[in-house]
């Protein structure tokens, strides 16, 4: 799901929590790191409000996957700001976890240009795999082999 953060709440935080329907996967955009960027932007928020959304979402859903939006290259934006809105988000480090790790997917299509099976794990993070059949529509259990800032890629169990 995705919100503006003016629009979540610690409400909407218990209700991903306690509804086990909603996957533990929030969209949450940030848009800058840097307070003065995000007033050129005309947002109502500051980089200290959307981190206490943050707070929130980890206390009730702590292994909840957190997705954003950013924009950098903004007119007026200075090296400072960049180099904030760089601190505010982790590269990369996340996916990392997941190598030697299982995981369940539902494996939702077959990628032509990859040759493999694409699901997605309930935190809606995106995996690949090989299979001799035809897996849409069913739950997956892969070990996981490789992992980048995108996708996951594993072996079938």
């Amino acid at each position: 799901m995705t919100s503006h953060p003016k629009d979540f709440s610690e409400e909407l935080a218990k209700v991903i929590a306690e509804s086990p329907k909603i996957c533990n996967a929030v969209h949450l955009p940030v848009q800058s790191g840097s307070n003065a960027v995000l007033k050129a932007m005309n947002r109502k928020y500051t980089v200290e409000d959307y981190l206490k959304k943050v707070d929130v979402l980890r206390q009730y859903v702590p292994d909840c996957t957190l997705t954003t939006d950013l924009i950098v290259g903004f007119p007026n934006e200075s090296d400072s700001d960049f180099e904030d809105t760089m601190r505010l988000v982790e590269t990369r480090s996340q996916s990392a976890l997941y190598v030697g790790k299982t995981v369940e997917i539902l494996c939702e299509d077959f990628d032509k240009k990859k040759g493999l099976y694409q699901g997605r794990d309930e935190y809606g993070r995106m995996a690949y795999f090989a299979s001799n059949k035809n897996d849409i529509g069913e739950f997956i259990t892969l070990k996981i082999k490789e992992a980048n800032g995108i996708a996951l890629y594993g072996d079938k169990v």
